[in-house]
């Protein structure tokens, strides 16, 4: 990750952690959380789209 990519991140973990109230490890435990969700409903998404399209 490149420096602005890491200050930006931390710059949303700051934020997040502000508005919810929560400790900055707990914030980036949330947004990491968020991001593996994420990343697995896009997986099972493609894989359904990929096994009804007809050859």
């Amino acid at each position: 990750m490149t420096k602005n990519g890491s200050n930006a991140r931390k710059a949303r973990i700051r934020n997040s952690a502000a508005r919810s109230g929560k400790t900055y490890r707990q914030a980036a435990r949330d947004i990491d959380d968020r991001a593996d969700i994420k990343a697995a409903l896009r997986a099972m998404a493609r894989s359904s789209t990929l096994s009804t399209k007809q050859p």
